[in-house]
């Protein structure tokens, strides 16, 4: 950390922390923190990354607040919520719900409900993007957004630390250097025990931009709550012919 850093703990729960205060390198607070999620960790088949900020000054904190209205002590999900492709990457969200049949019509529902805006990159077996062409084409669709007057920047992203790679902050700062943004934002690899809610949010979203370009026909409820939160839709999204419903 840079001793011209100010350190600042923040919590996306004041009365509850979820997981370890996040440490700061600049001046911000809660609602200034985006989030970047991926399911780069796969090997084969489609990538995507995702960007989501904040919209309004309470968005984390509502997001919070309504998740955890959602848990029930000492009530534990069951083995078919356990073992869903969502619980892979948000398994402290996913954990609050007991209906296996419901898990993606009720996460959709967080995310429709939530103040927050997202962008996406995407990347397919037949041209992997680089880390950088990644974040770089989720800068892209946060300029996006940028562009109607009168809403603000977030100055600190979050991220998971990628598996094999320890350039991501290099990759990002090249990437934001490429995007005509007013303010170079930041970014810090969290890691810490228990993910940020928002954080998962991420990552699930991701996770369901993969599954739709591999079955674009296929029912996925967390996609279309995903889709109207983007400020960017790229071609692998659109081009890609649905099946008809019978």
């Amino acid at each position: 950390m840079s001793s011209k850093g100010i350190e600042l703990e923040v919590r996306l729960d004041r009365r509850e922390p979820i997981g370890r205060p996040i440490q700061v390198r600049a001046p911000t607070d809660v609602n200034l923190i985006a989030f970047f999620g991926d399911n780069c960790d796969l090997d084969e088949g489609a990538h995507a990354q995702i960007l989501c900020w904040p919209t309004t000054a309470t968005a984390w904190h509502a997001l919070t607040q309504s998740w955890r209205t959602l848990r029930t002590p000492g009530v534990k999900s069951p083995p078919a919520v356990n073992a869903s492709w969502s619980y892979r990457y948000g398994p402290q969200l996913c954990g609050v719900y007991v209906d296996a049949a419901a898990l993606e019509t009720s996460i959709a529902a967080l995310i429709t409900r939530a103040a927050m805006g997202m962008s996406v990159a995407v990347s397919d077996s037949n041209r992997r993007s680089s880390r950088r062409e990644m974040f770089q084409d989720c800068l892209v669709g946060y300029q996006e957004f940028l562009r109607t007057p009168g809403r603000y920047m977030w100055s600190v992203a979050i991220a998971t630390a990628p598996r094999g790679a320890h350039t991501v902050e290099e990759d990002f700062r090249q990437a934001s250097q490429g995007v005509s943004i007013p303010k170079p934002p930041l970014l810090q690899v969290w890691d810490g025990d228990v993910d940020p809610i928002p954080l998962e949010i991420a990552r699930i979203a991701a996770g369901a931009v993969a599954r739709h370009m591999e079955s674009p026909g296929a029912a996925n409820p967390i996609f279309e709550a995903v889709r109207t939160k983007l400020s960017n839709m790229p071609a692998q999204l659109t081009a890609r012919p649905r099946s008809r419903r019978r």
